[in-house]
């Protein structure tokens, strides 16, 4: 009982804040991107990023977080 009622909010807060969230992400994107974090920015240990530098990776991030701060910006 207790956790469907939890659920139930979590998916309400969720649609009402969707705006503000992607916001977050963007910015946490953006920022990680910047300072070049590790656990953002690091392609060691995957292998379909084999191809891909960790500066592509920072430039692909940090798009990704404009524009998802772009479009929690608009709507």
């Amino acid at each position: 009982m207790y956790l469907q009622e939890l659920e139930s909010g979590i998916s309400v807060f969720i649609k009402q804040n969707s705006d503000y969230i992607g916001i977050g992400f963007g910015v946490l994107l953006i920022v990680g991107a910047i300072q070049n974090w590790d656990w953002l920015c690091d392609p060691v240990g995957k292998p379909d990023f084999v191809w891909k530098s960790r500066r592509v990776l920072r430039i692909l991030f940090f798009g990704c977080g404009v524009i998802l701060v772009g479009c929690g910006l608009y709507f």
